[in-house]
């Protein structure tokens, strides 16, 4: 009765709902900050918050980069509220080619190793 709930989704950590109390409020970060952060292929720049005011759904834009720079405000969430998370396609093409290179770099050292 005392707690509603934050849910954070998308490229987050661990993404869910998160308990808050009624009585005190939390920011866009400290939501964040629960859901144990970003993933690497998140995009900072492109979020999303849903906010149901009973009539009235709001979809609210959010730059994460951009209040982490202190540009934008780190704004109060509310109960009920969703913070999704988009996904950077470049971002994440940009981590898989990484692990990619890795792989075959690994697996060649491997092979050239059993040849001697």
């Amino acid at each position: 009765g005392q707690a509603g709930i934050v849910y954070v989704l998308g490229e987050v950590g661990r993404p869910g709902g998160f308990l808050i109390d009624r009585n005190r409020t939390i920011t866009v970060l400290q939501a964040l900050a629960l859901a144990e952060g970003l993933q690497p292929s998140a995009s900072i720049k492109k979020a999303t918050l849903f906010r149901n005011n009973g009539t009235n759904n709001q979809q609210i834009a959010v730059n994460v980069q951009k209040i982490l720079k202190s540009e934008n405000p780190d704004f109060a969430v509310q109960e009920g509220d969703i913070l999704y998370i988009y996904g950077s396609l470049t971002r994440g093409l940009g981590r898989s080619a990484i692990v990619m290179a890795l792989a075959t770099a690994s697996t060649a050292a491997v092979y050239v190793a059993a040849l001697h």
